[in-house]
Parts: C-alpha cells; structure tokens; sequence
C-alpha cells in the first residue's frame, strides 16, 4: 500500500469520529431543554463524549501511524533486497565482464596450444625492444626456431601427437631461457627468442646469441616422449643482432627470417647470422622474381639456337636455348632466372612459350629443303615434366602448330629418373609413340641405373661440357667421355658432345667414336634469323 492511500483512509476516519461528535453534541443540547438536570448530565455526558472521540481518535491515529510505519519498513525492506540484487548483479557483471576482457586478451597475445606469448604480442616486446635499445646503447638478439622436417611427424603421427611435441618444445625452451628473455611461438612449428639488454658490444652479443641458440639445439636433441614412443627432432635457428638506429619492426623479422632460411640450406639442424651481404642479394633476387612475372606477359623472352653438325660438318639441328631481353638488365642468361623460374613454377608457362615457339620454329623450316631436314631440341624442366599433363599438353602444341613430331628433341636430365621411373617410362613411351625424340642431356654429372637406361625409349646421350672442356688436360674427364661413347654404343644410342671450343676436341671426339658435336666452335646462340646453317660440301646457309 502506498502513502496517498493511508492518508486517505486516515481523512474518511477523522471524518466518521467528527459526525459522532457532532452527534453527541445535539443530543446534549436536547437534554439541555428539557431538564436543567439533564444539562448536567447533557454536558457530563458531551464532555465523556469529546473525550471519548478524542481518545478513539488519538487511539484510531496511533494505530494507523503504527500500520504506516511498518508498510514503510515492508517497503524499505524490500527496496533494500532490491539495491543488494542489483548489487551483486553489478559485481557479477563487473566479473564477468573482467574474465571476458582476461579471455580476450589471453587470445589476442597468447598462443591458445602452448601458452606462449603470440606474434602479435611479441612485436610489441620488440617494438619496446628496439626504443630501450636505442636508449641505453645496449645490442639485442632476435632468434628465429623452425623445426625441421616438422610435417612429416604430423603425416605420421597426426596433429594430436604434432601438438603434444610442440607444447613439450615450448615448455623445454621455456625451462632453460631466462625470466628476462622472450619466449613466443610464431605460428605453426615457428617460435622466436626475444633477447634483450645483452651488452654493448656486437662481439659479446653475438657470443652470447650464439651460446643461447645451441643450448636451445641441444635441447631438441632430447627425447620427447609421445605416447608409446619417443621422439627427437631437430631445428634450424636464425640469428639477428638489432639496436634502434632506424630499422623497423619488419627488416629485424625479415633479416631473423632470412638467417633462418640460410641454416636451412645449410643442412639443417644448424644455426646462421644474418648477413647484410646476403641480404643484398635476396632484395636483388626479390626485383628480379617481380621482374620475371611479367618478362611473359610483356613479351621479353627470345628463343636462341646453337646449330648442332656431325663428323662431316653437316648441321644436323640446332638446340633452343632461352635468353631474356630485359628492358633494364638487358640480355639475362638461363642461368641466372631458370633456378627462380623453377622455384616459383613459372618455369610451366615459361616451358610452353619454349615448347610453341620451337615447335612454330620447326614448321618454319619445314617448308625450306635446306632445313626441313633439322631436328630441334628443348629442355624440359623436370617439374614440368613430373606434371601429369604434360604429355597431352606436347601433343596439343605439336597438333596446334602441325609441327613434325620426329624432328621435334626433349632433352631431360638424369636427376628426372631418380623419382617415379615407371611413370616417367611411360610418358616418354607416350610420346615416342607419337615420334617424339629423348635425348639424355647433362649425361655423367647424376646417377642412373644403367638397367633401367636400357628400359626408356632414349634416342641420345648428351655428353656434359665439363668433361668435354677438361678432356684433353684431365684423364679422368677423358676417361668418362670415352667410356661415355662406349656405352651408347652399346645400348645403340647416338651421343652427341656439348661444350666443344676448338678442333682439337673435336679430333679427339671423332677418334674415339661420337660423331655429333654443339659448341661455339661451330657456333654460338644466335636468333633463328641469324643463324648459319652449314649443308654438306657447300657454303653456310643462312
């Protein structure tokens, strides 16, 4: 009950006691007439009367002032529970919403599978890092982890057990760093070392980084037990030294990345420093992957051709050899952008512009008696090779151009053997079919069963220039041509001798037994236009 409803009732109260009084008082005032006794008593009886009303209604005030007061407290009782409701409500919001900040932050700088710190929260540390560095005049180190050959244990053992070795490594890395070091995992089987305030001198530091990095090393060499079986894995650690003096954030995790890669390559299991030297020449490496992207799209590849001529001096067919016409660079040899094209797979599309333009070069020739008699060979890349269409991709250019499938050379290499024999086989069978020739370039530098090169539909062996260029100096070159020669005579393959520089390796060659040469002796690259072509007892053609 609210207050406006007590003081109303209060009022109709006041009222009712009034009307009994004024009751009281008339019936006194008629007594009064009639008997002057009767006014006394009238008026003893008006003032019991007043009296009583007014004790009724002090009685009737003081209950309803009792009846108020408790609703008062009723209400206050409950706004109270209300006000501690809302309350512990509050706190409860309060809390939860500080666990939730705790959560969210625990996942934005923390890793959630091994608790480390995260990428993110160490460059801020580094970022901190570099400013103090600059202050105090004190070098830091920033080591980069990646375990070697991590994917297979998660092929073979599967990523329950991957994440149960690499919260092993984080707690063993942990364990045997200083409180003051910086332990965080990059991502994947990537973590860094954050080190700080190590010392002024770059001597010192890099002995100390050093130290730090093969205890880390040796650390992994420790059996890490996972489930029934225990395992021990290895790591290549890049190291970069770093003091504030205008590097970022990004060059330090570049040049630690750079370092990494280079302990790589080096074997693995291994640590490097970053080198500025070397970093000259990854920046290098970087323009000229941008640059080779668009080298097809603009148009800046040309096909050269060394002729190739047999014992009599007859150019017998030419090899297509790559040049790129760079705009800058000017003519870039296959040397130096092949390995990049290899590693990034634009060797592909750079592979079929080779493979049409030869193929268009051949239906050029085909029309001319002193040429369509030539053979024109083209490198084939092995990762071009190994791809599974690359037999119907060859057929679609020899069908596309009408260029004559038998006068049409792949060159592959030994290395190209060494994986998946029996499928090679039967792609080269494929194409023989289709009267494509194989010739075996760069034969002596690999390994090959001589069995299984008995097996493929080979036509020639190409003798390497190296040895070909000692010949005449070094008995062991000597020894390995010869016994070249010898072996494809035996397996009825003609062979055919690259690098030759002068007449006396070709004397040397012709008398013992190969009758095919290339080499600048006879020729050097040139573009198809230029290029001489010498027909039996008469004059070069051009």
């Amino acid at each position: 009950m609210d207050m406006g409803a007590g003081v109303e009732q209060r009022w109709v109260r006041q009222r009712a006691i009034g009307a009994y009084c004024l009751v009281v008082m008339l019936l006194a005032a008629v007594l009064a007439v009639w008997s002057q006794r009767v006014w006394v008593l009238g008026g003893m009886a008006l003032m019991i009367a007043v009296l009583g009303g007014l004790l009724l209604r002090y009685y009737l005030n003081h209950r309803q002032l009792e009846e108020d007061l408790r609703q008062r407290v009723r209400e206050l009782e409950q706004a109270r529970r209300t006000l501690q409701q809302q309350y512990k409500a509050t706190l409860d919001g309060i809390a939860e919403r500080k666990v939730a900040e705790d959560e969210i932050r625990r996942l934005a700088f923390f890793d959630p599978l091994t608790g480390l710190p995260n990428r993110r929260l160490l460059l801020d540390r580094l970022e901190v890092a570099l400013k103090d560095s600059c202050r105090s005049g004190q070098l830091g180190a920033l080591l980069i982890i990646d375990l070697d050959n991590f994917k297979q244990i998660n092929d073979t053992r599967g990523h329950f057990r991957g994440d149960q070795l690499l919260r092993q490594i984080a707690d063993t890395f942990d364990a045997v760093l200083r409180d003051t070091d910086s332990l965080a995992r990059l991502g994947g089987d990537e973590f860094a070392v954050l080190l700080q305030g190590i010392g002024p001198d770059e001597e010192s530091v890099a002995h100390v980084s050093h130290l730090v990095a093969y205890k880390l090393l040796g650390v992994l060499e420790t059996a890490f037990p996972l489930g029934d079986e225990a395992l021990r894995v290895t790591g290549s650690i890049g190291i970069t030294l770093f003091r504030d003096r205008g590097i970022t954030i990004d060059e330090v995790l570049q040049q630690a990345d750079m370092a990494q890669y280079q302990a790589k390559v080096a074997g693995r299991n291994t640590l490097r420093f970053f080198d500025p030297t070397l970093h000259a020449r990854l920046q290098a490496r970087a323009r000229l992957e941008t640059d080779l992207r668009q080298a097809l799209p603009r148009d800046e590849f040309r096909l050269h051709y060394q002729v190739q001529v047999n014992a009599a001096g007859e150019t017998v067919g030419a090899e297509a050899l790559l040049r790129w016409q760079h705009p800058e660079r000017g003519m870039v040899l296959p040397g130096v952008f092949i390995p990049l094209a290899e590693e990034n797979r634009l060797i592909l599309p750079i592979g079929d512009w080779v493979l049409e333009t030869a193929c268009a070069q051949l239906v050029a020739w085909a029309g001319d008696p002193s040429t369509s008699a030539l053979t024109i060979s083209v490198n084939v890349s092995p990762r071009q090779f190994r791809e599974a269409d690359f037999v119907e991709r060859v057929m679609m250019v020899l069908e596309r151009t009408g260029a004559p499938a038998d006068h049409l050379k792949l060159e592959i290499t030994e290395s190209l053997l060494l994986e998946a024999r029996d499928n090679a086989r039967e792609k080269m069978l494929r194409l023989k079919e289709r009267g494509v020739i194989f010739s075996l370039d760069d034969f002596g530098t690999g390994y090959s069963s001589l069995s299984y090169l008995k097996r493929l539909p080979l036509t020639q062996l190409k003798i390497d220039q190296a040895f070909v260029h000692d010949l005449l100096e070094d008995d062991t070159s000597a020894a390995i041509v010869a016994s070249t020669i010898t072996l494809s005579n035996s397996l009825q393959l003609e062979v055919i001798a690259e690098g030759v520089e002068g007449a006396a390796q070709r004397d040397w060659l012709v008398e013992h037994g190969c009758l095919a040469f290339q080499g600048n002796f006879f020729g050097r690259p040139v573009a198809a236009e230029e290029l001489s072509i010498r027909a039996t007892s008469g004059p070069p053609l051009s």
